[in-house]
């Protein structure tokens, strides 16, 4: 059977096998020398005063603008972009609205946002950009946006409901005020028709 060993700074305590010192007891058995040494090298990066300092110095905004100028065109590794992808999934992601996605009608397909397409003279409707300019700069023709943002009125039966926006028009419209934005398109379709 293993013997019980007490505690070498003295105060008589058990210790778990293997061990010398009661946890936090190590302390009792140096020499206020050893003792100011050893809180020396606790101020340096472990210690939670400086990381307390650090995260001050980090929040300054000349930090920020500096650290941003010096990562700009850093090529990240392939595992860091998992990583950083991975924590902005699902309920990560500052959008996540608990699972919930839009149902498109059955009709709402390529061969309708062409025909959207063609029924605004590929332009769209906010910033006036090209659909040519548009797959210059991101791969991508102008996506069809539903004026009303009620999906139930989704049904693709009427084309004055649908509009062509930009990738960054319609990022304005999906994310902004959605009455706003209502309200514009039906004056600006008024105004034209």
């Amino acid at each position: 059977m293993l013997e019980s060993k007490l505690c070498e700074c003295g105060c008589g305590g058990l210790i778990k096998p293997g061990n010398r010192f009661i946890n936090g007891h190590n302390f009792r058995v140096l020499s206020p020398e050893q003792i100011t040494k050893k809180h020396v090298a606790l101020k340096g990066p472990k210690s939670l005063e400086y990381k307390v300092n650090m995260k001050k110095v980090m929040n300054c905004l000349d930090v920020k603008i500096t650290m941003s100028v010096a990562h700009t065109g850093v090529l990240l590794s392939p595992e860091h972009c998992k990583t950083i992808s991975a924590g902005q999934m699902a309920d990560k992601n500052h959008n996540w609205q608990g699972g919930i996605s839009l149902i498109y009608h059955p009709n709402f397909n390529s061969i309708f946002c062409r025909k959207i397409r063609k029924l605004h003279n590929n332009i769209c409707q906010i910033c006036g950009k090209t659909n040519e300019q548009n797959i210059n700069e991101t791969t991508q023709c102008l996506e069809v946006h539903h004026i009303y943002y009620d999906p139930e009125t989704n049904d693709c039966s009427n084309l004055e409901d649908f509009i062509t926006l930009c990738k960054s028009c319609h990022c304005k419209t999906t994310f902004g005020n959605h009455e706003y934005w209502e309200n514009y398109f039906i004056m600006n379709l008024l105004l034209v028709a």
